[in-house]
């Protein structure tokens, strides 16, 4: 059975997108057999990120119909295939959010996970691309208008019948003006299911057009993307053990600190 899931924040800025596409290439990661589509109509991110600028079949095509989905999509190094929209403004305007569900539907049965990364905002392309999908992860930053309008997002999910597993903290600094997670969890009314710290590897690999996870795979960021993507799979990631090291002299680690 193909799993469609939605990464969904009505805030701009808190990482849909990097966090999203670093998900689906841990998934791929995991031997799974995932398709990543980037739904962001207003402001597609997903060719930029790997410095791929004018793919020459995208999205629109299909959502056109003059191409089936297969013909637009992009096999990365890590095995996800990618859907990429195209980057014209003059193509953006043609699209009709409302055909994403019957492209959706083409894949049922051809992936395990179909990954939709949506735009900002409460709009009819967010609601559509929502309805779309099985279930809706929501990104949220640790700070109050952030998780304020992730909670907007929440609330339209729950409009839609469509349920929403956990919101994720983005860009954890941890000092003492991130909000805590219990108070997101309060405000949001769902739990967080994974924190992601603020690393600088996720700068160096944009730099690099790569996802980090697949660049710096041990990185403290990478380690937190995996964790999401095997509580997506219903299991529990363990990070591999340090070279020359036993868990024994980990575990003394930890106690040391």
């Amino acid at each position: 059975m193909t799993k469609f899931i939605t990464f969904a924040s009505a805030k701009g800025g808190v990482g849909k997108t990097v966090v999203s596409f670093n998900v689906a290439i841990a998934l791929s990661q995991f031997k799974h057999d995932v398709v990543y589509i980037d739904a962001n109509f207003s402001v597609p991110n997903v060719a930029i990120l790997i410095g791929y600028h004018n793919p020459p079949i995208t999205l629109n095509d299909v959502m056109e119909g003059k191409k089936h989905i297969s013909d637009a999509m992009y096999l990365h190094p890590s095995k996800l295939r990618i859907v990429p929209l195209s980057l014209s403004y003059e193509h953006s305007k043609r699209i009709n959010p409302e055909k994403i569900h019957d492209v959706v539907l083409d894949l049922v049965g051809s992936a395990e996970f179909v990954i939709l990364d949506s735009g900002s905002g409460l709009g009819n392309d967010v609601r559509n691309v929502i309805k779309a999908s099985d279930e809706v992860i929501a990104i949220t930053t640790p700070e109050l208008l952030a998780v304020t309008g992730t909670y907007r997002t929440v609330q339209l999910a729950d409009e839609l019948g469509i349920k929403v597993s956990g919101a994720v903290l983005n860009n954890i600094s941890g000092d003492e003006y991130d909000m805590s997670k219990e108070n997101i969890e309060s405000i949001l009314e769902v739990p967080v299911i994974e924190s992601i710290p603020h690393d600088n590897v996720v700068r160096k690999a944009y730099r690099q057009k790569q996802p980090f996870v697949y660049v710096y795979p041990h990185s403290k960021a990478s380690l937190a993307i995996k964790r999401l993507a095997a509580r997506i799979l219903g299991q529990k990631y363990e990070a591999p053990l340090p070279e020359n090291k036993t868990k024994l002299d980990v575990f003394l680690e930890k106690l040391r600190k």
